[in-house]
């Protein structure tokens, strides 16, 4: 059976993932940071465009965020007697993944830049665009 394949204006070429039941595709997210994407569309894909569109606009805010949130944590528990500041956790941090889910809520996994030993970040986000978490997975 054939890949099956839809074209998306904003999302590009979307391939279903018959394994893990949603579309995927990379995507340049913000100039020179190219993501997997990966989005569950039930009837319409409006709101994950709409979402896409609003992550791509928000980036730097979304690792603020994180920073906002995770960044004691860090100094506090996982320096190596090197404090850092907020615009240093947001550079050292990169978008790697985002997945939308089909009501516009988002999660959106960064790679941690080596802050907590390797593991992930995970930003979500509410369908109107909210953050409402950061934390460290993995």
């Amino acid at each position: 059976m054939p890949e099956q394949k839809i074209q998306n204006d904003i999302l590009g070429e979307l391939v279903w993932n018959s394994k893990l039941q949603w579309w995927s595709n990379q995507v340049e997210i913000i100039p020179g940071n190219i993501v997997n994407l990966s989005v569950d569309i039930d009837d319409t894909e409006i709101p994950a465009c709409h979402s896409f569109t609003r992550i791509q606009a928000q980036e730097i805010n979304l690792r603020r965020f994180a920073a906002n949130q995770l960044l004691e944590r860090y100094n506090k528990h996982w320096n190596n007697g090197t404090e850092i500041d907020c615009l240093t956790f947001i550079e050292l941090i990169k978008l790697v993944s985002v997945h939308i889910n089909t009501d516009g809520s988002a999660d959106l996994f960064y790679d941690d830049g080596e802050l907590f030993g390797g593991h992930t970040i995970i930003i979500s986000i509410d369908c109107n665009g909210a953050c409402e978490d950061a934390q460290i997975a993995g």
